[in-house]
């Protein structure tokens, strides 16, 4: 499932996967490279290597809430009703107008 957020200072509609990232456990540390996360790339990097790659599972099961995380962080808002309902449920969107 996917949900669209959109950049309150833009108008941009971005699309942001949620659930665990398949993407991501058959393309690795390409995904973060993909999406602009240069950040996450490295510290995957850096991780997986540390860990003898066991890191890569856990990275698998979080990245796309991560994702969404950051893009909250960096100005995007719900851009539909479901988007904010998924957003709710997991802890990620508070309601300004609450």
């Amino acid at each position: 499932m996917t949900i669209q957020l959109k950049n309150k200072h833009t108008g941009g509609i971005e699309e942001a996967p949620t659930g665990f990232s398949w993407t991501s456990a058959f393309f690795g540390g390409l995904v973060p490279i993909i999406r602009g996360d240069w950040r996450t790339f490295f510290a995957h990097t850096v991780l997986c290597i540390l860990t003898l790659g066991l890191y890569h599972i856990f990275f698998c099961i979080n990245y796309n809430k991560k994702y969404i995380k950051k893009l909250i962080m960096t100005g995007h808002v719900p851009a539909n009703e479901q988007a904010e309902t998924y957003l709710k449920l997991n802890g990620l969107y508070l309601d300004p107008n609450n």
